[in-house]
């Protein structure tokens, strides 16, 4: 199986997911479709903007949707017909349902920053600088229906050399170890 045979949708919404896609991008996987938040107010006029992942998804020509309803059954009728080996899952902002889990012939990987299951939640980062730990890393996990939950698949550590580290600088570490892994596991998770 190539890079390329490999059919995934991905779910995302914010910048570092745009990392994650640019990254796969990069070593050959193009999702087939994208799945991100919906379009929110920002800023001071509160006019509507699209998520940083759609904005890729457009840039790219690929195809996307942006649900309000993860339970719609014309949604899981539409990804049902991507025929996707695998959903791809990487900073979504919601739990996917036990029923859109089941669509991909080989369930939902997502990529996590912290070294599961020590930090589950939505800020793995910051808990990982706050603990002050010293090993640090990524898991990819198969998703079930509860938050950061589920068999790990494959984890990638580092070793934390600086006391005085800051969020973005963890932050980019962590995404392009998540990254790296990712492309590692894909092509062995669809085998």
């Amino acid at each position: 199986m190539t890079r390329q045979s490999i059919r995934f949708v991905f779910f995302g919404t914010p910048e570092s997911a745009v990392e994650i896609l640019e990254a796969l991008c990069a070593a050959g996987f193009a999702p087939a479709f994208v799945v991100t938040s919906p379009d929110r107010p920002k800023g001071r006029n509160l006019e509507l903007a699209q998520t940083p992942v759609k904005e890729w998804a457009a840039a790219h020509g690929i195809p996307s949707a942006e649900p309000t309803n993860l339970t719609d059954p014309a949604l899981h009728e539409q990804l049902r017909t991507l025929n996707a080996d695998v959903f791809v899952v990487v900073a979504y902002g919601a739990i996917l349902p036990r029923e859109l889990l089941r669509i991909p012939k080989r369930g939902a990987l997502n990529v996590h920053y912290s070294l599961l299951p020590k930090y589950r939640g939505a800020s793995p980062v910051e808990s990982q600088i706050l603990a002050d730990d010293r090993e640090v890393g990524v898991s990819i996990l198969l998703l079930d229906e509860k938050m950061d939950h589920g068999p790990i698949v494959a984890n990638a550590k580092f070793q934390i050399l600086n006391s005085k580290i800051r969020y973005g600088e963890l932050h980019d570490i962590l995404a392009k170890l998540g990254a790296e892994l990712l492309i590692e596991t894909l092509p062995k998770w669809i085998r």
